[in-house]
């Protein structure tokens, strides 16, 4: 592995902060409740079904 390619992988979440910063804020806040809608959803054991 060439050492670019660790710097590259290394910044990969920087650079979808970046691209996520510049998007328009009505879309910012899609992404964001989708991110926390799923979240939610899967964040949480599924309930006892006896």
């Amino acid at each position: 592995m060439s050492a670019t390619a660790v710097v590259v992988a290394d910044a990969g979440p920087l650079i979808h902060l970046e691209a996520y910063l510049k998007l328009p804020v009505p879309q910012r806040r899609l992404v964001r409740e989708t991110i926390l809608t799923f979240a939610k959803v899967h964040g949480q054991p599924a309930p006892d079904r006896a």
